[in-house]
């Protein structure tokens, strides 16, 4: 019986080596900008939603921001690694995971 591997793509690695730095501060950026856009855009839903019961656009909104927040680290994952908190890019930074100059970008962006 023959077994079968499977290769795992784990966030943040790109086949063939890291993006340029330049990418992945992109990344990073309009990965920052659809978050603050989408806890926005869910708590205004919310809002719309359930405009008397507090407790249900908090739940709405938990729902929408962490689908959102799977998609966005779904999508610049693969490029940046998804920090989108500069409290991660610090930790990575201690770890000598990335350089200072690399933490100093993500935490701009």
């Amino acid at each position: 019986m023959r077994t079968r591997r499977h290769r795992l793509i784990h966030v943040g690695s790109v086949p063939g080596g890291q993006p340029a730095l330049w990418r992945r501060l992109t990344a990073e950026l309009v990965g920052a900008v659809l978050l603050a856009a989408l806890v926005v855009g869910s708590g205004i839903a919310a809002r719309q939603l359930s405009p008397t019961d507090l407790g249900l656009q908090l739940a709405e909104n938990a729902a929408a921001t962490a689908a959102g927040l799977f998609a966005i680290i779904l999508m610049i994952g693969p490029v940046s690694g998804a920090h989108l908190n500069p409290a991660v890019t610090i930790l990575r930074t201690i770890t000598h995971d990335i350089g200072r100059r690399g933490a100093a970008g993500y935490i701009a962006a």
